[in-house]
């Protein structure tokens, strides 16, 4: 049997997605140089101890948490569930 659908019918084009393919490069490539010139990233090398700022108080937050956690692993009791 003849199959007469036509052939735009029968084999759709993938649509073009070139803009947001662009959009998205163009938000990865900011995102990149953000964290590039974060302290973190520029600072790799260095303590936590030598950063400053925002940068120094996430850090300090986090080690003091994983501290907390740890300590409370010693106990006699059950470890709670780490996340």
């Amino acid at each position: 049997m003849l199959d007469l659908t036509k052939g735009e019918e029968a084999l759709p084009q993938v649509p073009d997605v070139t803009e947001a393919a662009n959009t998205a490069a163009s938000e990865i490539l900011r995102l990149g140089t953000a964290i590039e010139h974060t302290q973190v990233a520029t600072n790799k090398d260095s303590f936590p101890e030598e950063w400053t700022g925002a940068a120094a108080d996430a850090a300090s937050t986090e080690i003091k948490y994983w501290v907390r956690r740890h300590l409370i692993c010693l106990k006699p009791s059950p470890c709670p569930r780490l996340l």
